[in-house]
This record gives C-alpha cells, sequence and structure tokens, in this order.
C-alpha cells in the first residue's frame, strides 16, 4: 500500500511506522470540551477519527510525555481506515480521480 501523504510505498505495519517518522503533524491533539483528544483526518476522503487520550485525565503534560504513543495510536486508526475503506493495492499519493489503467 501507499503512503496518502507522500506516495512511499510500504506494508501496512511499515506504513504505520513510516506515518509517525515522516508525518507526525498529521495526528492531531488538542483540548476539547471532554479533555484531550487526537484526531486523525484521511486525505482521501476526510474521514477523520477523533478519541479522547486516556491517562492522567488527559492532561498537557500527558500529552507532552507520550506524545508518540498518542500519534502511533492515531495512525493505527489511519492505517485501518486505509485498508478497510481504500484500495490497499493502489497509489494513494494523487488525489485525483482513479483513471482506469485501460485509459492510462
Amino acid at each position: 500500500m501507499d503512503c496518502p501523504f507522500c506516495g512511499t510505498e510500504a506494508t501496512p505495519r511499515a506504513l504505520h511506522s513510516h506515518l509517525e517518522a515522516v508525518h507526525p503533524e498529521q495526528v492531531l491533539v488538542a483540548e476539547s470540551a471532554r479533555g484531550l483528544v487526537y484526531k486523525v483526518t484521511c486525505p482521501l476522503c476526510g474521514a477523520h477519527h477523533e478519541q479522547q487520550v486516556k491517562g492522567r485525565a488527559g492532561t498537557a503534560a500527558f500529552a507532552l510525555e507520550h506524545a508518540r504513543e498518542i500519534r502511533l495510536v492515531g495512525f493505527d486508526m489511519l492505517v485501518n481506515h486505509l485498508v478497510a475503506e481504500h484500495a490497499a493495492g493502489e497509489s494513494t499519493a494523487d488525489t485525483g480521480p482513479a483513471v482506469p489503467e485501460e485509459e492510462r
């Protein structure tokens, strides 16, 4: 499967690590009415997943201390979404309309 942000080809497991290493800014952590939440948005379809951060009441200090782990959970949700909702074998770097193979 391909990274939806840069097109790097990887297995789902390797993509998970790639996303955290190369695109960490794609998982947003912010305060909300529910407390601290993380949010990740699919760049292909705009679907997003938002979840409350658990642990020490979701404090900002907890978020700083565990930022990498929070991002990994967010990217796990994104990779699961990509596998379930988007064709895993197709290039996802180009977010334009899909062109059938025979028309290329």
